[in-house]
């Protein structure tokens, strides 16, 4: 979906407000975009990029904000949003151990804080010798698990954002462009009748 006409709607409104810190502020946040828009891919791309460079934090924000804005909607989505996001977080313990940044994986279990029953087993990852070899971790040291994780997130994001109704704002340009459609269907009918 193009999102240049609705940028420039709110752009437009904002100076007319005379909001022009606001209007900075847009101009520079549009810039650092990474998403450009809420599209599976792009917010796959980035959850797994983020992963595999160990940014824990980004990560955290990056869920917490789609969890708000997308995730939470029904029971359902909320379960499978949990699951993932547990998911990606060992994917990142998997990815220091393999690079034996035992800090981070400690980090990634600070995060978790004993709270979930099904992680409580990743509290033993950091005295692990060979994580690799133990029956409890080998399955996620293997790629297939990784594409499997990859691929559901997909596949859920997908599914999420084609239930999600777009924001009204963003109907607006399409609604103007259907508009001047009909009105250059009326003239050429009023055109023929003359």
């Amino acid at each position: 979906m193009e999102f240049y006409e609705t940028d420039n709607l709110v752009l437009e409104y904002l100076a007319y407000r005379g909001f022009s810190e606001t209007v900075t502020s847009f101009h520079r946040e549009r810039k650092e975009d990474k998403l450009k828009e809420l599209s599976s891919d792009s917010i796959c791309n980035e959850v797994l990029q983020l992963t595999d460079s160990g940014k824990l934090e980004e990560l955290i924000d990056l869920w917490n904000f789609l969890d708000d804005r997308c995730f939470r909607k029904c029971a359902t989505t909320a379960e499978t949003s949990i699951e993932l996001k547990h998911g990606f977080l060992k994917l990142i313990m998997v990815n220091s151990s393999l690079s034996s940044n035992r800090e981070r994986i400690i980090k990634v279990l600070k995060v978790l804080d004993g709270k979930d029953s099904e992680m409580m087993r990743w509290f033993a990852l950091p005295f692990c010798s060979n994580p690799h070899l133990d029956p409890m971790f080998m399955s996620y040291f293997e790629d297939e698990w990784k594409k499997s994780l990859y691929i559901s997130m997909r596949n859920f994001v997908s599914q999420v954002f084609r239930d999600q109704k777009a924001p009204k704002l963003l109907l607006f340009p399409l609604h103007q462009k259907k508009m001047k459609a009909l009105e250059a269907q009326t003239e050429c009918a009023n055109c023929e009748c003359k």
